[in-house]
């Protein structure tokens, strides 16, 4: 997985500055590999017994997939929210 993730986050190191059509462009490099890591846990799953914590985690994936994977088809998508999260824990806990 940390392989996997480094790839995605250095294409959106790569499309910073680049035009609507080039940032779709290398969006679909993303959309490739995330299409593969799908298929990949969709056959491990199997493998762990339903309360094993791989299995509950892999589950857990699946059953958010579209929200974890929409940013790739949108110009303005974000492939994660950690510019807004340490300001919603400050929110929280106020």
């Amino acid at each position: 997985m940390p392989a996997v993730e480094s790839l995605l986050y250095e294409i959106e190191r790569q499309i910073r500055g680049r035009s609507p059509a080039g940032k779709k462009k290398l969006r679909k490099r993303s959309a490739k590999i995330l299409c593969s890591l799908k298929l990949y846990l969709e056959q491990v799953i199997d493998q762990y017994t339903p309360k094993d914590a791989v299995r509950i985690a892999i589950q857990c994936i699946l059953n958010h997939w579209e929200a974890l994977s929409v940013y790739v088809e949108h110009e303005h998508g974000i492939i994660d929210n950690n510019l807004t999260y340490p300001k919603f824990i400050i929110i929280q806990t106020s």
